[in-house]
């Protein structure tokens, strides 16, 4: 989740834990570590794999591991293994069976709406902007569920001819969770994953039960169970969540690592579920499930991702002695692995600790404009003097731009004050980064009032602007640019205000990009209809770009609003204020 580039909010509950420089003055954005866990959501073993293609050595498992009594319509799954093939049959499908029906995936098939789903994986690949655009996009009804359930499970399936066929299933299921299906309406998706996961759990008992299975194999219908169970849980299957926990429960001192692991995960899902329902037992039942977890050879994201998200929600909840401990196991366990990816995640979370109490605090600020200056001033000296690095210079460099955003100029300049106090101008790394970032705080509030010329800057080629399109109206101009995909995300909600009074509000882009970028292309293959001007930024040049310099950019999603005199009144980094801005401009 990206903090100030998710347009219709600005999350706030994560810190802000990297900066990438992308304009001359120091564009930066932000990321979190964060997976939220429902009462029973085994999302993150959708990263790990079954069996097949597993690159991790068979466990000694044992074919005998416990069990629920529970039907098939109880359970359900979020698993996805980690298999790169997505010309495989869909899921369900017996294997060698060539009919698709309608869960065939559409590889061509754009991302953008996954978003809007609750409980879905977000795409990680770079977005086309198709349907980005298209507000009102009607998608055929089908009983898409009922067609899956058609497709036949067979009785007299092997072993093997079962796990393939779990395989597709998860192949299926990342399909869709990825936007690479072409279904788009989010009830349909809902019933198309909750029907899989039925299939799931189905083919995962029948592989647990089957008479010629091996152990590894029935260890596989065991995890299948797990994982599927979960999913349905996830979706509000009440049922489905309460035999999810009589399983994990059951299993959680299994001799077999990996169903351990597993269950180990969904208990502390559980119990972190109990602890913002305000259980006073859970945060010790959370240590307790973290501190019997062992390290294994494999690469265990599933796992640091889920201390990760026990240490945030301990530390937000503040319960400071027990996000202490679990941050301890965190490093213990993961912070040397060999594995970077798992390392990193490690690091990233624990590192984030020492910024808890300035977090909660900023919370409060922007939540609150009655608390004051002193306490903001007491915890950002206790930062400097702590930690005076470029990680906390650039986390109050960050919460600076959100107390900002939420009006609260003398918390900004008292964070300034401070930097500047402990980081003098010395040409020094972390100097700079303080001074480009103040120099960007001071051209954002001069640029209010100052009048914009459209023609200043050429528009991009096969569009059109002329002076009907921006006098007299209330201009929204988002600052884009084709390698920033984020800078685009925001347009949906633009369009959602200019359709309040379309002849009275106009979109007009401003692009940021090189002067080789084949931005004329990138316009065409997305389908961006509304015009955009120009502004080339340069890679040798003392200002990577100047318009963006004049507007102190440094984050998207950035709208300037230009009122119907022509003159900028507001800059918008979320989508949040502008309602309430555009509506007193048309009023006036």
């Amino acid at each position: 989740m990206w903090k100030l580039e998710t347009f219709g909010e600005v999350a706030r509950t994560n810190v802000f834990n990297r900066f990438h420089r992308i304009t001359g003055i120091g564009m930066f954005r932000h990321q979190q570590l964060s997976i939220p866990v429902s009462s029973c959501l085994l999302a993150c073993l959708a990263i790990g794999c079954l069996t097949v293609g597993c690159t991790s050595k068979p466990e000694n498992e044992n074919a005998n591991a416990a069990q629920p009594d529970a039907s098939p319509s109880n359970e359900s799954d979020l698993l996805r293994v980690s298999k790169s093939d997505e010309n495989l049959p869909p899921a369900n499908l017996a294997p060698g069976s060539s009919d698709l029906g309608s869960a065939s995936a559409d590889k061509d098939a754009g991302s953008s709406d996954v978003e809007e789903l609750p409980q879905t994986p977000p795409s990680t690949a770079a977005p086309t902007l198709d349907s980005m655009f298209s507000l009102n996009q009607e998608t055929p009804k089908k009983d898409l569920a009922s067609d899956l359930n058609r497709r036949q499970l067979r009785k007299d399936f092997t072993p093997e001819e079962l796990i393939e066929w779990l395989e597709f299933c998860d192949i299926d299921m990342r399909n869709i969770g990825s936007g690479k299906t072409q279904l788009k309406d989010p009830v349909d998706i809902s019933r198309m994953l909750e029907a899989i996961a039925k299939k799931k759990l189905e083919a995962s008992e029948q592989l647990l039960n089957h008479a010629d299975a091996n152990e590894q194999q029935k260890t596989a219908g065991l995890r299948g169970q797990l994982q599927s169970l979960s999913h349905l849980a996830s979706m509000g299957d009440l049922k489905s969540a309460k035999a999810l926990k009589k399983l994990a429960t059951t299993n959680l001192n299994s001799p077999i690592p990996s169903v351990a692991g597993d269950s180990r995960i969904v208990l502390i899902g559980f119990a972190l579920d109990s602890l913002r329902g305000g259980s006073d037992k859970a945060a010790n039942e959370v240590v307790e499930l973290v501190k019997s977890m062992q390290p294994t050879a494999n690469a265990d994201i599933p796992a640091v991702l889920m201390l990760a998200e026990a240490r945030q929600t301990l530390s937000d909840y503040g319960m400071i002695d027990q996000a202490a401990e679990i941050r301890g196991m965190l490093l213990e366990l993961y912070g040397n692995s060999s594995d970077p990816t798992v390392a990193k995640i490690a690091a990233d979370a624990a590192g984030t600790a020492k910024f808890d109490r300035a977090r909660r605090l900023l919370d409060a600020i922007l939540d609150n404009d009655q608390v004051a200056v002193e306490r903001w001033t007491d915890v950002v000296e206790e930062l400097l003097n702590d930690s005076p690095d470029i990680i906390t210079v650039q986390f109050l460099l960050e919460s600076s731009l959100h107390l900002e955003v939420f009006n609260r100029p003398a918390f900004v300049k008292t964070t300034y004050d401070l930097l500047t106090e402990n980081f003098p101008p010395n040409n020094s790394t972390i100097a700079n980064e303080i001074e480009a970032a103040k120099q960007a705080m001071l051209a954002r509030q001069k640029i209010i009032g100052a009048d914009f010329d459209f023609t200043q800057y050429p528009v991009i080629v096969d569009q059109d602007l002329t002076s009907s399109d921006y006098q007299g109206k209330v201009v929204l101009m988002p600052f884009w640019a084709t390698q920033f995909p984020v800078s685009l995300q925001i347009i949906p909600r633009l369009m959602q205000v200019q359709q309040k009074a379309p002849e009275q509000i106009a979109i007009i882009g401003m692009n940021l990009d090189s002067e080789n970028s084949p931005v004329r292309e990138f316009v065409a293959v997305n389908k961006i209809t509304f015009p955009s001007m120009r502004s080339v930024s340069s890679t040798t040049g003392e200002v990577a770009n100047p318009v963006a310099a004049e507007f102190g950019l440094v984050s998207m999603p950035f709208v300037a609003v230009i009122d119907q005199k022509g003159k900028v009144v507001a800059l918008d980094f979320s989508g949040l204020q502008l309602d309430e801005i555009v509506e007193d401009l048309l009023a006036k």
